[in-house]
């Protein structure tokens, strides 16, 4: 019996082994590694840590794998950040804040939000609450269509005959060709959530030294994160936006 206990025990990280890093997405996964590489090349000499990345838009195999403590740290969505930790036990050490604006076509007669009835945004469940009773201030019937991911919004946005976007700025950059025909009207007062999480595996100092190089918000974060992919600088957990 003891034997069985030490063998599904999670066993802490040795510091000479890698770190996981897993990344949620939108963008490709080779397009994600190169955009985020120099800040993985600046935490690893920071903090003193090998780390190893990946992405995907696909968070099921995650889920799956964290109740083994594996990867390390998870940068995600607050829909499934807050599965992980639930599920698996992960602390979160930072949150990031993005806004949302709504975006209408460039050749479009919308001028304001109240020229707009039908919506489509990614929007998750946090800010779904929230943005249902922002936009139900406005005082006609409105629809709003939340699509899973951005290609399901770009495929069904001329069938479902939308005539706004809900979205972050991190979300319309990951398609340069929607982002050039669209521009912002007006700006939501909620936010877009993300969250970083560190396995149970990992060692109480390594998690801090990692937490503290995010929340320095270095400037080769901001250019990263902030800049080149539009999300908000990393914030202590229990930050509002």
């Amino acid at each position: 019996m003891l034997a069985l206990l030490l063998t599904l025990t999670p066993r802490p990280v040795a510091a000479e082994n890698p770190l996981q890093i897993w990344l949620y997405s939108i963008y490709p996964p080779e397009v994600m590694r190169n955009k985020t590489q120099p800040f993985i090349d600046y935490l690893q000499q920071r903090t003193g840590l090998a780390l190893y990345v990946r992405s995907s838009s696909i968070s099921s195999t995650i889920i799956e794998s964290c109740v083994k403590g594996l990867p390390h740290v998870i940068i995600s969505s607050t829909k499934i950040g807050k599965k992980i930790a639930s599920t698996c036990g992960y602390t979160t050490i930072a949150v990031t804040y993005q806004p949302l604006f709504l975006f209408v076509e460039n050749n479009s007669n919308f001028k304001t939000i109240d020229d707009v009835q039908r919506f489509g945004g990614i929007i998750n469940s946090d800010a779904k609450v929230a943005m249902a009773k922002e936009l139900a201030l406005i005082n006609r019937d409105i629809e709003v269509i939340n699509y899973p991911t951005l290609i399901a919004l770009m495929k069904g946005r001329g069938k479902d005959r939308l005539e706004g976007l809900i979205l972050a700025k991190a979300i319309i950059k990951a398609a340069p060709l929607l982002e050039q025909d669209h521009h912002p009207i007006h700006a939501f007062h909620t936010h877009g959530r993300g969250m970083v999480l560190v396995s149970p595996l990992v060692a109480a100092e390594q998690r801090e030294k990692f937490a503290a190089v995010l929340l320095e918000n270095s400037p080769i974060s901001e250019k990263v994160w902030q800049q080149g992919i539009g999300a908000g600088a990393f914030l202590s957990p229990t930050s509002a936006p």
